[in-house]
């Protein structure tokens, strides 16, 4: 069929004379969208992005918790059963069985990882500054620099830019060594200690047509090779249908956040905290109250709050809980947070924020659509939107969902706003 299509394509070319052309965007070239998997692991969704001339391939953890793009350097140390050059081609990166990067360091961060190799990129232009970042509780200093990006590997068509800025580091804990990725996308929407959100690069150079990221997440099932879709630079039209609700939300330096003043159980009972903020977070697994809030849960489903500050009650029982979303309400049953404890008993993936955690809040919100967009500029190229939809049917399967996290701060910044499809 693909022989027939494309030898009537050749015909019609042949015995045309003269075909009028115009220059446009093309919306479906950019709804393809990036796969992206689930890793238990690190509890990140992984995809696939090149940098250089020509391209190298990364792994990279999407992040919306901060707008740094970085990768490992070809400096970063290898272990020594690398030196072994029988054993190196199987149980090392490629890069790790050439002697010169074989340094003195014991670490071995990068074994397995890919690496960004400043001098095979014929389009690389060195930064001046250092940047640290947090990396998996810790920090991890970045070399600034600028490269040409393409959004997937370097050998499919996807978005692609030059001079965009990223950073390279060298170091690592041994943390780094358990995850299955090699660097990270940041898809917050600001800026760190000067290094900018790709998104909002990609948007300045006119690659997309706005600063907006589509996350679509798949149902579970044997059909699916992939766990989700990324979609760059416009609304996923394929897989997200049109928002209808807007709340107001505000934006830090690294993330778009909303405030979520309320927390409800009733329609006439709950609590209240002006200073509660939310951001979305690809990471978040389980949905963090405060403590009283995980009594009040517990209360009404005539359970405890075990040591750990999880919710356990008898199975067979729900409960509505009302969550504001920047002036939204989104009323969610307990039933889509619930997983088997022991015997007839059953927990919530709801437990209660410990004294020292500067959250007050971690939770997701399932089953619906959220656009992050400033509210001052709306059609502006770099207005920060984020959309996201999860299949209401997953949410009871799967611990993994994006998470909103409310924090307690002070004071008022920069007004966005949030669409929500419920």
């Amino acid at each position: 069929m693909k022989s027939i299509c494309l030898s009537l394509l050749l015909a019609a070319a042949v015995i045309s004379v003269e075909i009028p052309i115009q220059r446009r965007v093309v919306a479906s070239t950019l709804s393809s969208g990036i796969p992206i998997d689930f890793d238990t692991a690190s509890k990140a969704y992984v995809g696939v992005i090149s940098l250089g001339s020509p391209g190298q391939d990364f792994n990279v953890a999407f992040d919306l918790n901060t707008p740094a793009l970085w990768v490992p350097d070809s400096a970063c140390s290898c272990g020594d059963i690398c030196k072994n050059e029988k054993l190196c081609p199987q149980l090392c990166a490629a890069h790790c069985c050439t002697k010169s990067f074989l340094g003195d360091e014991k670490s071995g961060s990068c074994t397995n990882k890919n690496v960004f190799d400043t001098q095979k990129s014929r389009s690389y232009v060195g930064g001046d500054a250092n940047v640290s970042l947090k990396f998996l509780e810790g920090t991890v200093e970045a070399a600034t620099g600028y490269e040409t990006l393409r959004i997937g590997p370097h050998y499919r068509p996807g978005l692609t830019a030059n001079n965009i800025q990223f950073g390279r580091v060298k170091g690592f804990n041994e943390a780094y060594k358990l995850v299955n990725f090699d660097g990270v996308f940041g898809l917050g929407f600001g800026e760190v200690k000067g290094l900018s959100s790709p998104i909002k690069q990609l948007a300045s150079h006119g690659v997309i047509p706005s600063a907006l990221l589509t996350a679509y997440f798949y149902n579970q099932g044997h059909n699916n090779t992939v766990d989700g879709v990324l979609t760059i630079g416009e609304v996923d039209r394929r897989r997200c249908e049109n928002v209808k609700f807007f709340a107001e939300t505000v934006r830090t330096a690294d993330a778009c956040v909303f405030r979520s003043p309320t927390f409800n159980v009733s329609a006439n009972y709950g609590i209240t905290n002006g200073s509660w903020l939310g951001v979305l977070d690809f990471n978040s697994d389980t949905i963090h109250v405060p403590p009283f809030a995980a009594k009040v849960i517990a209360n009404y489903l005539s359970g405890t709050v075990d040591n750990e500050g999880r919710v356990i009650y008898k199975c067979g029982k729900s409960l509505l809980l009302c969550f504001n979303i920047g002036g939204q309400q989104l009323a969610l049953s307990t039933t889509l947070f619930e997983e088997r404890d022991v015997g007839t008993l059953c927990r919530l993936k709801i437990g209660a924020t410990d004294d020292s955690d500067k959250y007050a809040f971690r939770r997701y919100i399932l089953g619906l659509i959220v656009i992050l967009e400033k509210a001052n500029g709306p059609h502006q190229p770099t207005s920060p939107r984020i959309v996201i939809r999860i299949p209401i049917s997953r949410v009871g399967e799967i611990s993994r969902a994006i998470g909103l996290v409310a924090r307690r701060q002070q004071g008022h910044q920069q007004s966005h706003s949030v669409a929500l499809q419920k």
